[in-house]
């Protein structure tokens, strides 16, 4: 008796489906996807019959999608498909003022992850923290509160002494290491 395990697509009956990076998916794949889609319907491998499935798809590409349909990356008629709302999320570096609620959400959720009871983190590293450009984005972000996290001690305030030491020489918006002295 072997178990059949559910495709993704069949796994988001009656909710979601997320394509995170659909650039990347090859394009033979697009077409099934496309395909899921429209007809609301999948074959799980294996099988000879479709079954239906009701969801509905987000997607996200950090890139253009115009230019990944001109680079052959993105199937125009699955995109045409998916773009019923575009919404554009600017980048971490255009949003300095959602840092300040941000970072401490996810030095929170980052420390509950690893059962470190941790006693919060100093103004001068949350200056530094919301200066920095992420040129990885959120994911970017994530990591490196990831790391500080796991150097830290139980019952720690997290300073910059934990911060990866990519990020003392990364890319910075107006600020230097002698202005964080002066924050308390």
């Amino acid at each position: 008796n072997v178990r059949q395990r559910k495709g993704k697509i069949a796994a988001a009956e009656g909710g979601t489906l997320f394509l995170d990076e659909l650039g990347a998916f090859p394009i033979g794949l697009q077409a099934k996807i496309l395909r899921a889609i429209e007809d609301k319907t999948v074959t799980p491998l294996g099988e000879n019959k479709s079954i239906t499935v009701d969801f509905r798809v987000l997607s996200a590409t950090n890139e253009d999608p115009q230019e990944l349909i001109r680079a052959g990356k993105l199937r125009e008629d699955l995109y045409h498909r998916l773009a019923a709302a575009e919404i554009q999320v600017p980048p971490l570096r255009e949003r300095k003022e959602d840092l300040e609620i941000l970072i401490p959400v996810l030095v929170q959720q980052q420390s509950q992850k690893e059962n470190k009871k941790l006693s919060g983190i100093t103004k001068r590293l949350l200056v530094l923290l919301m200066n920095y450009s992420y040129p990885g984005n959120l994911r970017e972000l994530t990591n490196i509160v990831r790391a500080m996290v796991a150097l830290s001690h139980p019952g720690e305030v997290l300073d910059i002494h934990l911060v990866p030491e990519k990020l003392l020489s990364g890319d910075f918006d107006r600020i230097n290491e002698h202005q964080l002295d002066d924050v308390d």
